[in-house]
Order: C-alpha cells, then structure tokens, then sequence
C-alpha cells in the first residue's frame, strides 16, 4: 500500500512525462492531499515535563508545573 505522499509524488512523474494531462493531474493531486499537515515526529525528542523548568511551565502552559497531574 501506498502513502498519499508516494501516490502524489507518482502523480507528478506521470504528469512530466505527459501520462497524464494537467486538467487529470490537478484533480488526481487534489483528491489525494492529506487533509492534515504532516509533521516529521520523529525529528523531535519525546515530551517531558521534568525538561521544563518552573517558569517555562508557566510561560508555555500558563499552569505552575506542581499544577499539572503526572500520572
């Protein structure tokens, strides 16, 4: 199975090289956009509220951190 990423990048390969025409193109990308942005999570390190200080807790979630429950 194909991602929606994979398919589009498919779909303009087919385009360049006039497979397919620019009305069938423009439809076919459309149709196949996610509807939510995709975020690389994993170039980002795992969330931890002991990497926040107190003051950061308050600026970022407007929340003293003792405030917050830790489960």
């Amino acid at each position: 199975m194909s991602t929606l990423k994979e398919t589009r990048d498919l779909l303009l390969v087919c385009y360049v090289k006039r497979i397919i025409k620019s009305n069938e193109f423009a439809i076919l990308y459309d149709v196949n956009m996610s509807k939510y942005p995709l975020f690389p999570y994993d170039n980002y390190k795992e969330f931890s509220l002991d990497n926040f200080s107190e003051e950061e807790c308050i600026a970022e979630f407007r929340v003293e951190k003792n405030d917050l429950p830790v489960s």
